[in-house]
């Protein structure tokens, strides 16, 4: 029986799936964690990200807060450094807040089921928990990477670089962007992702030229969104209303007792309100992005009033 056993644990043993980050069993919180992962807005777009990533060097890649972009995206750039056996180096993401470099090295540890200050570690004014083997390390703040080009003007020892939170910008962030620009040239197996907020995006696809841009947006911002533009257009009166019963040609824009009664909840008055040639402001959303969000806002304003409404 005693034998019986043994044999059953070494067919076990065949059915664990390897860690390939450091060849142990992954662990029955990795599979967990591995679940929460998946329902990340930003999950859907990994392998369109990897694809970008092996083929470009320049990946930018927007998104709102709690999409998972920050924990995610090292994650698959570690991946991808294995798949090409770190010949061209290792991960480095820098942060803006020492504590979120600090976190965010805890937190992808957990998730990759490895170790810390091993395989993922973190580098911090006064403190460091890294080591020659270390695959994915978290830094603050930009100029530390600055510092070290100083001795290794061409960081060779990095095989992808991230810069986290671009949107964040302070002076070492705009130096930096301008010297890896020039590394980028002189190292084509370099690989640069940038991530950032929604309306920064624009700004570094016309200084970086022609490069992969990927989205990331939850479902819930999409509505606070909507809700957000919504409300900025009605209280800067920009929004032309059509009372029910009258006919469906546009009106001058609403008085301010009429914004006074719509802010609240846009159902004082049974009426229907049209985007007809507003600008919106460019930190919102993009011009194809006005477009889509003008169609939704009206069939959500036809859906709470049931009216019909003329473009």
């Amino acid at each position: 029986s005693a034998h019986g056993d043994e044999e059953e644990i070494l067919v076990c043993g065949e059915d664990l799936e390897l860690n390939p980050f450091d060849g142990l069993p992954y662990s029955s919180r990795y599979y967990k964690l591995l679940k929460e992962r998946e329902e990340l807005p930003v999950w859907k777009e990994k392998q369109t990200f990897l694809e970008s990533l092996l083929h470009n060097q320049i990946v930018i890649v927007s998104g709102d807060a709690k999409t998972g972009k920050s924990s995610q995206i090292p994650q698959w750039c570690a991946e991808y450094c294995l798949s090409v056996r770190y010949q061209h180096g290792v991960v480095v993401c820098t942060q803006v807040h020492k504590q979120t470099a600090v976190w965010l090295a805890l937190r992808v540890a957990d998730e990759m089921d490895v170790n810390v200050g091993h395989e993922v570690g973190y580098f911090i004014p006064f403190e460091s928990c890294c080591t020659t083997e270390t695959i994915l390390r978290f830094v603050c703040l930009d100029d530390m990477l600055q510092r070290e080009m100083m001795s290794t003007p061409l960081l060779n020892y990095y095989g992808v670089i991230i810069l986290d939170d671009v949107h964040e910008r302070t002076v070492a962030t705009d130096a930096l962007l301008a010297l890896l620009k020039d590394v980028l040239l002189s190292r084509p197996e370099l690989r640069l992702v940038i991530l950032t907020a929604p309306h920064m995006s624009s700004k570094l696809q016309q200084y970086y030229g022609s490069i992969p841009f990927i989205r990331v947006e939850s479902k819930h911002h999409r509505v606070k969104t909507l809700q957000s533009i919504l409300t900025l257009a009605i209280q800067h009166s920009i929004i032309p209303v059509c009372r029910k019963g009258h006919n469906s040609s546009l009106h001058k824009c609403p008085s301010a007792q009429e914004c006074f009664y719509l802010k609240p909840a846009y159902e004082a008055f049974p009426m229907c309100i049209l985007l007809y040639g507003c600008k919106l402001p460019s930190h919102l959303c993009t011009q194809q992005q006005e477009a889509n969000i003008t169609l939704e806002v009206l069939q959500m304003i036809r859906n709470l009033h049931g009216l019909g409404c003329s473009k």
